[in-house]
């Protein structure tokens, strides 16, 4: 019978060690999640930028891997609608069978990330 309460009380101090271990663990989850939402000092919406990059150049490539048109500025904006923005931009054309361009522009932006167009202002 004195084996039986040894086993009994093993079980139950097993159980309770358990219960204690599950409850750090969540709570511990608990307070990672909150530091980082309560760390979040940049909270992005539809009219911030996915990412803004300096100096630099986009080259626009044919499905043979000829380079047809680069872009060069220097800040460069892409939002997650495909809009892009450009400050100090210059476009050049590169494709050999097309007249050559070279545009310059204080501001240059794209509706569809540069698929279709580019508009560009001057002053």
């Amino acid at each position: 019978m004195i084996h039986r309460s040894l086993v009994l009380r093993e079980r139950i101090t097993a159980i309770v060690g358990a219960a204690l271990l599950l409850l750090l663990v969540g709570a511990s989850y608990y307070y990672s999640v909150q530091t980082r939402i309560e760390a979040l000092k940049y909270v992005p919406s539809e009219t911030s930028p996915d990412f803004t990059a300096r100096r630099v150049t986009l080259t626009d490539f044919d499905e043979r891997g000829v380079a047809t048109a680069r872009l060069s500025a220097s800040t460069m904006e892409h939002f997650s609608d495909e809009r892009m923005r450009a400050t100090d931009a210059s476009y050049h054309s590169l494709d050999p069978a097309k007249p050559q361009l070279a545009l310059t522009g204080d501001r240059a932006w794209s509706n569809d990330s540069l698929e279709s167009s580019l508009k560009a202002t001057c002053s």
